[in-house]
């Protein structure tokens, strides 16, 4: 069993490139749903990331419920973000893939949100980018200096995506609709989000995780900051 403290997040990662018997071992994990959706994957490298990522957040929400992993059912949101389906298994989770990587946020006292983005430097990924920041943002942007843009790109995009993510919304409230004011070093942020009152004037805090060479990494919660904790699956396991 793992032990998860009301003050605390554990954010894990993984690589789903993995090997035959790992991958037979955690496709075990999967629900009759679960199985079905990773069978209509039409490229088989999407297929065995699927069962990986699936597979891998059941072995460990088995672990911090410290029950067998076929008692565990999800739910899902208006938004689809799924949720414990049983009474009394009080657990947040969130989990984020990009390229061979996956990360997975665990909290009992807040709504977690957690993503991952590998840093491409493709000229159509950053104009994609580009067009996700408000207009106050593309104003701060102009005064970046050239070295820092991809960051300040990348660290926008995974802010607003971890934001989004915990308040189980996603990407249904366009990115251009949300601006980052400020920030401090606690990590609590203000945020304006167009059309959303309610998401403007709640405390976010949020923090940029510094892991994996090459990715961006952010995780975000409603209030104040909690404890952070990093492990690797399945080494820490």
């Amino acid at each position: 069993m793992i032990c998860l403290k009301e003050d605390e997040i554990h954010i894990w990662s993984a690589n789903v490139n993995l090997q035959p018997d790992q991958l037979d071992d955690v496709s075990l994990c999967l629900s009759k749903d679960e199985i079905e959706k990773a069978n209509r994957f039409k490229l088989a490298s999407h297929r065995r990331s699927y069962i990986a990522r699936r597979g891998i957040l059941r072995k460990l929400l088995g672990k911090y419920l410290d029950i067998p992993v076929s008692e565990i059912s999800f739910s899902y949101g208006e938004h689809g973000k799924p949720y414990l389906e049983e009474e009394g298994k009080h657990i947040s989770f969130n989990l984020s893939h990009s390229d061979d990587m996956v990360m997975y946020g665990f909290s009992i006292q807040k709504e977690v949100g957690i993503d991952i983005e590998f840093m491409s430097k493709e000229p159509g990924v950053l104009d994609a980018l580009r067009y996700s920041l408000s207009k106050p943002e593309l104003e701060v942007l102009e005064t970046v200096s050239s070295n820092e843009k991809i960051n300040y790109l990348y660290d926008h995009w995974v802010y607003k995506e971890a934001l989004l993510k915990s308040v189980g919304i996603g990407l249904n409230i366009q990115p251009q609709d949300v601006v980052i004011s400020s920030r401090s070093s606690s990590g609590s942020i203000a945020v304006k989000c167009l059309g959303d009152q309610q998401l403007s004037e709640a405390e976010w805090s949020m923090q940029r995780l510094d892991l994996i060479k090459g990715f961006a990494c952010a995780v975000c919660v409603a209030g104040s900051a909690l404890k952070h904790s990093y492990f690797k699956w399945p080494s820490d396991c």
